[in-house]
C-alpha cells in the first residue's frame, strides 16, 4: 500500500526527538495501527487485515500492561482500548467476536471504560444477522457466547469498583433480567 508506507515515512521524519528511542516505536505503532483499523472499519476493507490489526493492538496493550499497571493516564493505551471498543461496534462478524473476547481481557486496566464496555457487549449479544450462510451464523453464535462471558467479567470488575460503574451495572442487570426471563 503506497499510502501506508508514505504515511509511515512522513511519521518518521516528523518524530519528536525529545522522546526516548525505546518509547517511540510502541507509541507510533498504537496510533498508526489504530488509524489503519479505523480506516478498515470505515472502508470495509478485507477483514483479515482488520483482524491482524486487532491482534497487533492486543499485543501492544499487553506490552503496556507489563510496563505499567496503571494505564488510566496513558493516552496511547487508552486510544488502543477505545479502538477495540469501536471495532466491536462497527466491524465484521469475526472482528466483533475478537472484540467480545479482548475487551474483557483488558478492561481491568481501564476501569473507567466499564460502562461503554458493558454497552458494547450487550449490543454484541443482541445483534441479529440475517444470513443463509452457516459460517456467519456460527460466528455470530460464538460472538454472543463470548459477549455473555465478557459481561460476567464486567460484573466481577464492577464489584471491585462499585462507585465508577453504577450506571453500567444497572444496565447490565436490566439486560440479564430480560435475557433470563
Amino acid at each position: 500500500m503506497p499510502t501506508s508506507s508514505s504515511h509511515a515515512t512522513r511519521k518518521r521524519r516528523g518524530d519528536d526527538n525529545s522522546e526516548s528511542r525505546s518509547d517511540r516505536p510502541v507509541k507510533r505503532s498504537v496510533a498508526f495501527i489504530s488509524h489503519l483499523l479505523q480506516r478498515d472499519l470505515t472502508l470495509k476493507d478485507s477483514f483479515r487485515q482488520s483482524i491482524t490489526r486487532i491482534y497487533q493492538i492486543s499485543r501492544l496493550l499487553g506490552k503496556f500492561s507489563e510496563e505499567d499497571e496503571d494505564l488510566s493516564e496513558n493516552k496511547e493505551a487508552a486510544d488502543a482500548f477505545r479502538t477495540l471498543l469501536d471495532s466491536g461496534k462497527g466491524g465484521s462478524c469475526p472482528i466483533r467476536r475478537l472484540a467480545a473476547r479482548l475487551v474483557p481481557r483488558f478492561l481491568p486496566l481501564f476501569p473507567h471504560q466499564l460502562e461503554p464496555s458493558i454497552n458494547m457487549l450487550i449490543n454484541l449479544h443482541q445483534a441479529r444477522h440475517r444470513s443463509s450462510d452457516h459460517d456467519v451464523d456460527s460466528v455470530l453464535s460464538a460472538t454472543k457466547s463470548d459477549a455473555l462471558q465478557g459481561l460476567g467479567s464486567c460484573l466481577d470488575l464492577a464489584t471491585k469498583a462499585p462507585k465508577q460503574s453504577l450506571q453500567g451495572v444497572q444496565h447490565l442487570v436490566h439486560f440479564l433480567i430480560r435475557y433470563v426471563v
